[in-house]
């Protein structure tokens, strides 16, 4: 059986995410001639493909530490749907689905200069509904289906086949908990009128999620790199450049398939719209997870970008929306919608 192609494509949902963010900042009260310099992003998103959750990913965020004996409690929740399917000769590529990823991450200050950072994660899988969405937004633009429009709606596969060999499989309606990321990040200098702020980080993600249901490696990833951060009155950049080594799946080795270490390299920009609000444009550059196949369906790099709202709240709180797509839109997801709230951040 030939499965049909998703193809290169150019960002789909990108254009509705832009009116959407564009919308909503017009809706905002009207900004004051002068807003606190306070840095309310990045956004702390990840590349959602299924293969690249079950590795660690050092997620965007300040160059600034938390500061010493500061509890800081995150909850986010991202829904994503993916199609990314393709057949030759002894490789099959399916990823057909939706998958809906909640976290929670804690971050403490153990000195005046360092933090650390753990999170729990739980997935479900499911068929989803988007697809109709997807394939009518882009025919209502003239953006190419990518092969959507030549399968059936709301089918669920997520499985990567190499030689008869099985590499990586998600079965349909499960939750599963992923592995552990535990991050510790240093500030090197805080900002101030001769340079940025710049942060050194390390990090291991445990093997706690399961390898045989897809929700895992089942091998230790560890990894690190450097931040920077840098404001000009209600504008701040921020930046970071991580390597992460990845963990070997037995699956991986049958196949004789290796698990590709991945670069990657963020930049966001914050604009202070109010004294409570903040818009913020950013992305997220990931490397091949594999390098083994002959398709751009599991071997591009993915360029993650978000366009999003940041929002304080009463009693300290944080509450973040956001829209994501892959640009290169050859491996990543089509489209991605963030919605989070924190506190101590």
């Amino acid at each position: 059986m030939t499965f049909p192609s998703s193809g290169p494509t150019r960002p789909g949902v990108l254009p509705l995410g832009v009116l959407l963010s564009l919308a909503g900042c017009s809706l905002l009260p009207r900004p004051p001639e002068d807003v606190q310099p306070i840095v309310r992003g990045p956004l702390p998103s990840r590349t959602q493909h299924p293969l690249a959750l079950t590795y660690l990913a050092l997620r965007p965020r300040r160059a600034e530490t938390q500061p010493v004996d500061w509890l800081g409690v995150a909850f986010q929740s991202v829904y994503t749907s993916i199609f990314e399917r393709s057949s030759k000769a002894g490789e099959q590529i399916r990823f057909d689905g939706e998958l809906w990823r909640n976290t929670l991450r804690v971050r403490k200050g153990i000195t005046s200069e360092m933090d650390i950072e753990v999170e729990l994660a739980a997935l479900y899988t499911t068929s989803g509904f988007l697809d109709d969405f997807i394939e009518g937004y882009h025919d209502l633009f003239f953006l190419p289906q990518g092969g959507r429009d030549k399968v059936q709606d709301d089918q669920f596969t997520m499985r990567l086949r190499k030689d008869g060999e099985t590499i990586y499989d998600l079965d349909e309606d499960r939750v599963g908990f992923g592995d552990i990321p535990i991050v510790v990040t240093r500030r090197l200098r805080a900002e101030d009128e001769d340079g940025p702020a710049v942060a050194v980080r390390l990090g291991v993600e445990l093997p706690t999620g399961s390898a045989d249901r897809g929700f895992g490696n089942g091998k230790l990833d560890w990894g690190g790199g450097f931040l920077t951060e840098r404001s000009f009155g209600r504008w701040t950049l921020t930046g970071a450049l991580d390597y992460v080594v990845t963990g070997q799946p037995d699956d991986f080795d049958d196949a004789g398939v290796d698990a590709e270490n991945i670069l990657q390299v963020q930049s966001g920009l914050e604009y202070r719209w109010s004294n409570v609000t903040s818009c913020l444009l950013q992305l997220f550059w990931t490397t091949p997870m594999i390098d083994d196949f002959d398709d751009e369906e599991i071997t591009s790099d993915i360029v993650d970008v978000g366009l999003g709202v940041v929002r304080d709240l009463a009693g300290g709180g944080r509450f973040t929306f956001s829209f994501h797509e892959d640009l290169v839109a050859a491996t990543g997801p089509d489209f991605s919608v963030l919605v989070g709230i924190a506190w101590g951040f």
